[in-house]
């Protein structure tokens, strides 16, 4: 999504992992983050992650969700750089997270729901 050179929206399914508040430069943000998914690359001690977060000025846009949830979210999602961080345990195989963040800022809570199973 970071090489798009036309913005298109993209729907995406998942967990909800945390919701919090975040203290902003311009406020305070209600933040979802969705269950992150691991991916083996080519590097057998590297591994990517996909960081889903939905933002949103209203602080009470997630009271309806709680962790463990399965929601599909709908809209126009940015991307910022690969952040790589160091594995904290040293004897484990994977030595480096390569985070690959994706962020949708709700425009309208119906871009947000609860999937039924």
């Amino acid at each position: 999504m970071s090489k798009n050179t036309v913005q298109i929206p993209v729907a995406i399914q998942g967990t909800v992992k945390k919701i919090n508040k975040v203290n902003g430069r311009t406020g305070e943000y209600a933040v979802l983050d969705l269950v992150r998914p691991y991916r083996k690359t080519d590097r057998i001690d590297v591994m990517d992650a996909a960081c889903f977060s939905i933002w949103s000025t209203d602080l009470n846009a997630f009271s309806s969700y709680h962790v463990g949830k399965a929601v599909l979210a709908f809209g126009i999602w940015g991307s910022s750089s690969i952040k790589e961080s160091h594995n904290k345990k040293a004897d484990a195989p994977i030595k480096l997270f390569r985070n690959h963040e994706l962020r949708l800022w709700l425009v309208t809570l119906s871009q947000l729901c609860a999937i039924k199973h």
